[in-house]
């Protein structure tokens, strides 16, 4: 069985996030890793931002517990965002006007990211985004929206939103 990354939330959230001007965001997730295959020897966090958060080279116990997650901090700002989102396939969306689906109290410029994250057991299999797995990819990592992301309780896409006031 391949590994899994499952309860990805965003300062113990699983909907839009929104952040004025820069603040820290605390990404948690689970995962859960077939007994024979253990230990986990990677995780990849892709932050939406072209930043990316790695560890790899170590054995680490998976964490299946929503109560005890893997917990990470990473800084978003709008400026920083503004900036890598003019870059060609940066990912990174930014918009003038804050529509409410992303901005519920507030109409302005804004820009959304949504973070990423997969791991890596001990056989060499990669978690996948639901629907993407296969077994023929099982020692190549997954790339774009086959990794494992941000969702809302629905399952539907949920965005980190950072305004710009």
């Amino acid at each position: 069985m391949p590994p899994q990354v499952l309860n990805i939330k965003v300062d113990g959230k699983n909907n839009n996030i929104e952040i004025t001007g820069s603040d820290f965001v605390n990404l948690t997730f689970t995962t859960d890793v077939d007994e024979q295959q253990e230990p986990m020897i990677a995780y990849f966090v892709n932050w939406g931002d072209d930043e990316t958060t790695s560890v790899a080279g170590v054995e680490m116990r998976d964490r299946p517990l929503e109560e005890k997650p893997h917990s990470l901090y990473h800084l978003y700002d709008y400026w920083d965002l503004k900036r890598k989102s003019a870059i060609s396939g940066s990912g990174i969306t930014c918009e003038n006007s804050c529509p409410a689906i992303y901005c519920a109290t507030f109409r302005g410029s804004y820009c959304r990211v949504q973070p990423k994250v997969w791991i890596k057991d001990n056989w060499g299999w990669y978690s996948f985004a639901s629907g993407y797995y296969n077994a023929v990819q099982q020692n190549v990592a997954p790339t774009g929206d086959q990794m494992p992301e941000f969702k809302n309780a629905a399952g539907g896409d949920a965005w980190i939103v950072v305004k710009e006031r």
